[in-house]
């Protein structure tokens, strides 16, 4: 009875491990092998749990000394049963304190010290050795959770602009979210605020459209339901787009480098970057084929392939891309005919013929079965040049002039349209023609008895010979054509040899002439 009696007086507070065990730096427990156990039939908690009876002999796991408090470890959890008088206990953490007790009329407090017992206001987010203080209005049971915790939080990017995803390092344009993620938080606190740098007052914040400016350092700070504070910061880097213009080399037309081109001319495209060096270059060219060829050089233009819009998509070492665009015309040629040009030979059997340039653009008509009646511009005011050779047509130089020139030999026309500057080149074969094979004759008439010294002449039959008057047999000299077919003949007086009215014969001296007609 005494036995039973002393237990009951010293009986002081049962106390439930359900968390970790104690600590080997609580002064106040030696260790757990100094400690009487004993089975109670009693369940304080309804559970198979171990209650912990103290012996007199050793301090008390609930001390109501203040200058030698229990030590508390964090994360457990005791249960007890509060006498009336106040219990003290001692507690070093790493980071915020969180403290909870449940029981009737029951407070726990921390103080400033044990003389004056100053209650301290929370919250209580520093790292620190705290004195627990653990009072009430009656005696009552009582849970006391006394937890030390570590809270972070982090911040994480969802992007995919730039070279890497979610990287944080992005381009002007792209849509950015930052998401704010606590850890070791819960439990026992909870995040009730999150507060950006920006303002913004949200877990997750969303960047649309970014510029340069949007970069910079983001920082979030995180608030618990303890009033503890708790921050991380990132970088946001925003790189400029690439920035360019294409620009045009060219020689063709009526100014350099206008982006207007003759068929047939070279030209070449190249983008002027201002900012963000480029690594990779994608064409797209008019007729739909591309090229990832910088500068782009294209070697003769055609309208098919090249006349319209080029666009340059440029990406930089940072992964970012821009599009950059130039319209570039190109002009048809004017439409040209190779032909021959005629010239009379410079004298019978000659090979060489005085030929008229200037009048060349429109070859002379002959004979429709000739096919010679094409013009070299084909009709369309042209400015026509002639030179020496395909290069001299080609650059405007080696000019030809009109002058005596061989049968068979090459010159060239330039043919350009004066508003485009746009040029073709004809080729020209100058063809030495050979003169009628004529031949001197003499006419003979008689004399008109009424009217003498004269005689009638038919000029139409003469183109052969009458026989001598006088003479029995007829004798015919010959041709003035020499048999020829396809002559003309006509007849001119002439000055060149005096005729007189003595004259018993009548001296009819003819040119025949073909015409040459050169335009």
């Amino acid at each position: 009875m005494k036995r039973f009696l002393l237990r009951s007086l010293l009986f002081l507070i049962a106390l439930t491990i359900q968390a970790s065990g104690f600590s080997k730096e609580n002064s106040n427990v030696e260790n757990l092998m100094n400690v009487q156990l004993c089975m109670d039939g009693h369940k304080s908690d309804g559970g198979n749990s171990m209650v912990l009876y103290y012996s007199s002999r050793f301090e008390s796991f609930f001390s109501t000394n203040c200058n030698t408090p229990t030590v508390l470890t964090s994360g457990i959890t005791l249960n007890g049963v509060y006498t009336g008088s106040d219990l003290y206990y001692t507690i070093t953490t790493v980071g915020p304190l969180d403290l909870a007790i449940a029981g009737s009329n029951m407070m726990v407090e921390v103080i400033d010290n044990c003389t004056n017992q100053n209650v301290q206001a929370g919250p209580f987010c520093m790292a620190g050795t705290y004195l627990i203080k653990v009072t009430g209005l009656t005696s009552t049971a009582f849970t006391l959770t006394a937890t030390s915790y570590t809270p972070t939080v982090t911040i994480s990017f969802v992007e995919t602009s730039g070279t890497t995803n979610n990287d944080g390092i992005v381009c002007e344009g792209a849509d950015v979210t930052l998401n704010a993620n606590p850890a070791n938080v819960t439990p026992p606190a909870v995040v009730t605020d999150y507060d950006w740098s920006n303002g913004d007052a949200t877990q997750t914040i969303t960047l649309t459209n970014v510029t340069t400016a949007d970069g910079g350092t983001y920082t979030v700070t995180v608030t618990d339901d303890n009033g503890c504070t708790f921050s991380s910061s990132t970088t946001l880097v925003v790189n400029a787009l690439p920035v360019f213009t294409i620009e045009d080399t060219e020689t063709s037309g009526v100014g350099n480098d206008d982006e207007t081109v003759c068929v047939g001319d070279p030209f070449t495209l190249t983008a002027n970057i201002t900012v963000g060096a480029g690594s990779t270059y994608a064409w797209n060219l008019p007729d739909g084929s591309s090229s990832t060829t910088h500068p782009l050089s294209i070697s003769a233009a055609t309208i098919a392939a090249h006349n319209g819009t080029f666009n340059l998509t440029v990406t930089d070492a940072s992964g970012c891309t821009n599009t950059s665009s130039i319209v570039m015309t190109i002009v048809a040629l004017p439409a040209v005919s190779n032909t021959e040009l005629r010239a009379c030979a410079i004298a019978e059997g000659s090979t060489s013929g005085d030929f008229v340039l200037e009048d060349a653009e429109e070859v002379p008509n002959y004979p429709t079965n000739q096919n010679f009646a094409a013009e070299i511009d084909n009709g369309i005011a042209m400015t026509v040049t002639y030179h020496l050779s395909l290069v001299g047509a080609q650059t405007g130089t080696a000019n030809a002039s009109s002058g005596v020139f061989t049968d068979g030999t090459i010159i060239y026309a330039r043919v350009e349209d004066p508003t485009t500057l746009c040029f073709d080149v004809a080729q020209i074969t100058l063809t030495v023609v050979d003169l009628p094979d004529a031949v001197n004759t003499e006419l003979r008439a008689c004399e008109d008895p009424n009217n003498l010294g004269f005689a009638d002449f038919t000029l139409t039959d003469a183109e052969l010979a009458p026989a001598p008057i006088l003479r029995a047999i007829p004798i015919f000299t010959a041709d003035i054509d020499n048999g020829g077919s396809g002559i003309t003949v006509t007849y001119h007086g002439l000055q060149v040899m005096p005729i007189t009215m003595f004259h018993l014969l009548l001296m009819a001296h003819m040119l025949m002439e073909r015409s040459c007609m050169q335009g």
